[in-house]
């Protein structure tokens, strides 16, 4: 899982929106 978010690392302020669905 560790890998999946750092590939999202470059993308990762673009997925704060997404962040909501992480926090359910």
């Amino acid at each position: 899982m560790k890998d999946f978010l750092a590939s999202l690392e470059p993308v990762w302020e673009d997925v704060h929106e997404f962040d909501w669905l992480t926090t359910k």
